[in-house]
């Protein structure tokens, strides 16, 4: 095992605010790769609607950002039908899923 699945630690670390709502955050980390993540998770509704990513580098550290939302209920579960994934050099992909089938 090369220690590249999963992460080492996973603790809840407090509350905060993303835009005006009120979250929940997950922290774990992954020594292997000098990595640590970050999991937001709405306080009304438990739906997670931001993801952080943090690693270090030779240059310093390079944060990337995932946000979740426009979630749909599918079946059982909620998907996210908006993801935007925000590079650490401003550079996002946005991603506005039109329909989702449960399988």
């Amino acid at each position: 095992d090369d220690g590249s699945a999963g992460l080492d630690r996973l603790a809840v670390s407090g509350k905060d605010m993303v835009g005006k709502t009120s979250v929940l955050v997950v922290r774990g980390s992954k020594a292997a790769t000098s990595s640590t993540q970050e999991f937001y998770f709405d306080s009304k509704s438990n739906l997670l609607i931001r993801q952080m990513n943090a690693r270090r580098s030779s240059l310093g550290s390079v944060v990337s950002v995932i946000d979740y939302s426009n979630y749909r209920k599918v079946g059982d579960s909620q998907v996210p039908m908006k993801v935007t994934v925000t590079f650490a050099g401003g550079q996002q992909w946005i991603m506005d899923f039109k329909s989702v089938k449960s399988g």
